[in-house]
């Protein structure tokens, strides 16, 4: 699940008001209802685009410890509304409205905590989430808790974070909160990678991968987008076309996925999906050099020697083509068929001296990313 204003702002809406046990005493109803009232208006100050106002609402919600108002306003410090955003702010706000018994918070707390770089985090998040699941608000949001907790967890046990990787259970948890609806973008691109690779007990399914890459894509998630136009190329759960590989391979690219800038342009140089066009395809190449691609390396240094899209640089081609072998990228990355021009010992001991100083400034990915 993504960390952050939209996850936590998403939950507060959901839940901040949803049904906890009636107080005993008229005063305590009273306190709730007020808090409820001006919850709801707060939402609706926002849904105006008046934040100054929302956030005003929220506070004094708020102020008599109401956990779900204490949750919306965690939500509204998050997103930066009436305010700039304090995160540490908001976790303290989240981490009241929990101890005081709201499971939206302890939603909001476990999937943020599922995005740390902490063992200790990831531990907690996988209690956080596993108490959601197992023991959701009544009635309202019950079904939608449970599955946005079991896409945190999903994604736990699938990755081993926080708790002992168990592949077949994290599958379990996705399809989980896929069935209910509330599968987000990167749950959707781990079950298409499940069943694109079979893990554990799936069958490889490249129908099914392919759903679940388009779904992903279409929210946004641009590995999901690249995956999409290699699937295309290949025919893989999908009828081969070039159109839509490049298409999708561009919308990856326009989103800054390194590997999605390759792709277009390597098929802008062969004229798949798209009009030939070298320029193009150099372009596209420069900026994944400067993200350390040796695929861009090897594809832009064979264009540099060749003369094609621009002026031939054999030297700095050279090499780029040696980064990329360095990377362990050996084919060429256009035509197998077509030898790239022999280069003379004085232009190698240059293109020696461009690679090194390359390094100095550039981090060589591999060859497998």
């Amino acid at each position: 699940m993504k960390a952050g204003a939209g996850v936590v702002l998403r939950i507060g809406f959901v839940l901040a008001l949803t049904g906890a046990a009636a107080p005993a005493f008229a005063s305590a109803r009273e306190e709730r209802a007020d808090a409820a009232r001006l919850i709801e208006e707060a939402h609706q100050a926002l849904s105006w685009r008046d934040g100054t106002r929302a956030r005003g609402l929220m506070e004094q919600a708020a102020a008599a410890g109401d956990p779900e108002a204490l949750n919306g306003l965690a939500t509204f410090v998050e997103m930066g509304v009436g305010a700039p955003p304090d995160p540490e702010f908001a976790l303290r706000l989240l981490e009241q409205a929990a101890s005081q018994g709201s499971l939206a918070a302890k939603l909001n707390i476990g999937l943020r905590l599922g995005n740390s770089e902490r063992a200790e985090d990831h531990r907690r998040a996988v209690e956080l989430l596993t108490d959601v699941h197992n023991n959701p608000p009544a009635p309202q949001a019950r079904e939608q808790a449970r599955a946005i907790a079991a896409g945190g967890l999903g994604v736990a046990f699938l990755l081993g974070r926080g708790v002992m990787q168990d592949v077949a259970r994290g599958v379990d948890y996705l399809e989980e909160a896929d069935a209910a609806g509330d599968a987000d973008e990167r749950s959707l691109f781990l079950l298409a990678r499940a069943y694109q690779r079979g893990w554990d007990v799936r069958q490889p399914d490249p129908a099914r991968a392919f759903s679940y890459f388009e779904r992903a894509a279409e929210q946004g998630h641009a590995e999901s987008a690249w995956q999409l136009s290699v699937a295309y190329l290949r025919g893989a759960g999908a009828a081969a076309d070039d159109a839509k590989a490049y298409q999708w391979a561009r919308r990856s690219a326009d989103a800054g996925n390194t590997r999605g800038v390759v792709t277009t342009a390597y098929l802008s140089s062969l004229g798949r999906g798209v009009a030939e066009d070298d320029r193009e395809a150099r372009r596209w190449y420069e900026l994944a050099v400067e993200k350390g691609s040796p695929h861009a390396l090897r594809g832009l240094g064979e264009m540099l020697m060749r003369g094609q899209g621009g002026a031939r640089d054999e030297a700095r081609g050279l090499a780029y083509v040696m980064l990329a072998e360095r990377a362990g990228l050996r084919e060429v990355a256009a035509d197998p068929e077509a030898r790239l021009p022999a280069s003379s010992t004085r232009t190698e001991a240059r293109a020696r001296r461009i690679a090194e100083n390359w390094l100095r400034t550039h981090t060589l990915a591999s060859a497998s990313d």
